[in-house]
């Protein structure tokens, strides 16, 4: 009865482990776990569909590290997408690792998340560098001041159902025959304004709202999208626009994708490095080892004996050595007074070759005496053996 509980238990564990491990994988399979434009994410609003497409034409990765190390990808086109835009500020030792990441050749793509709400100043990256609510906190510097420009807002107009409708924005003269689109799309109400001379507008409301523009700085450029709509699965679907994304890409043979500013980052430990060295069929062995211990403590491998048959049978008691079971065995068939007679007797059958005759008398005359009284003692009688023992002739 108890070995059949025990199986049931064990197959309702297995299925709900089983269950468990399904939802995770349809959970992670459609990637809706993830921020907006993570290259992780697979519905609409992911960015799934431009990784896999770009893996069959550049070198692709995903950033997990912190922004300090982003040096380490020499030549590149990383892409922050769906950036906030009161998150458009970082940490002096970040802003450094990003502008040296620049000044060596690389692109630096920045769209924000696409925003209908009003514009609220106080969010918005301002000129000035502002301390964090931690006061032993480094200042966060703007990105909008050390790269002139700021933000605005534009109300967005909707349909009769209420749906924001994307505005018009027209790609400057400049850049026609480049192979972009003359009209894009712009799902947002954000714009970059005030920007200085260095901003090279791609795309534009009107002469003083950009929507996408780029500046050289040292070997590399800086491109900035207010919406991140083109990047997404949905746009990729919908209203593809390659030769815009293209652009967006740039010369650059490798692609990165950043997850940190999406709150997706890498936590060292041995999780890790199981995933990294493909560990995990040391994992599963591990678990089974421990399935089978757990089994062994809970039902024995060892048959049935006829004992559990017969309930009148002497109980069987564990938990004793040889030597005790020797001692046992003694106390149940060699009575006190015969104890030192039986171990002469035994004694006498492999060693007495070594001991003369008259120590072998002597010896047994003392057990003889030792018999003769009404209350023997065994230890008295065993001192006096191992004195004849050792005593020289």
């Amino acid at each position: 009865m108890k070995r059949s509980t025990g199986i049931i238990l064990l197959i309702l564990f297995a299925g709900f482990l089983f269950g468990l491990v399904r939802l995770f994988h349809l959970r992670f399979e459609a990637g809706d776990v993830y921020p907006e434009y993570s290259s992780l994410r697979s519905d609409p609003l992911g960015a799934k569909a431009l990784h896999a497409s770009l893996e069959k034409l550049v070198g692709v990765e995903r950033n997990y590290r912190p922004l300090v190390k982003l040096g380490s990808y020499n030549n590149a086109t990383v892409l922050f997408l769906g950036v906030r835009a009161s998150e458009l500020e970082c940490e002096p030792a970040e802003f450094k690792a990003v502008e040296s990441f620049v000044r060596d050749g690389g692109r630096l793509v920045i769209t924000l998340l696409p925003s209908y709400s009003p514009f609220n100043p106080a969010l918005a990256p301002s000129r000035t560098a502002r301390p964090r609510q931690d006061p032993d906190a480094p200042l966060l510097i703007s990105l909008a001041r050390e790269w002139d420009f700021t933000l605005g807002y534009t109300p967005v107009l909707r349909d009769t159902k209420g749906v924001y409708q994307p505005g018009k924005a027209s790609l400057r003269d400049e850049w026609s025959g480049h192979g972009l689109p003359e009209k894009l799309d712009v799902h947002t109400s954000l714009f970059f304004t005030n920007a200085t001379e260095d901003w090279k507008v791609l795309y534009e409301w009107t002469s003083d709202r950009a929507v996408v523009m780029q500046r050289a700085l040292g070997s590399g450029t800086i491109v900035l999208a207010a919406d991140s709509y083109y990047f997404s699965n949905e746009a990729l679907l919908k209203e593809r626009a390659s030769g815009l994304l293209s652009w967006f890409i740039g010369p650059n043979r490798k692609v990165v994708f950043d997850e940190t500013h999406l709150g997706v980052s890498e936590s060292p430990g041995v999780a890790t490095l199981a995933r990294k060295y493909h560990l995990h069929g040391v994992a599963a062995g591990l678990l089974l080892l421990a399935a089978l211990f757990v089994w062994k403590n809970n039902s024995s491998l060892i048959p049935r004996g006829r004992a559990e048959e017969n309930p009148g049978a002497p109980e069987v008691v564990f938990g004793r050595d040889s030597a005790g079971g020797f001692l046992n065995l003694l106390r149940r068939n060699i009575r006190k007074r015969d104890l030192l007679g039986v171990c002469l007797t035994e004694w006498r059958q492999s060693c007495a070759h070594r001991v003369s005759r008259g120590k072998l008398e002597e010896m047994q005359r003392v057990i003889d005496e030792d018999n003769a009284r009404e209350q023997q003692n065994p230890l008295t009688v065993y001192r006096a053996i191992s004195r004849i023992l050792t005593r020289r002739l």
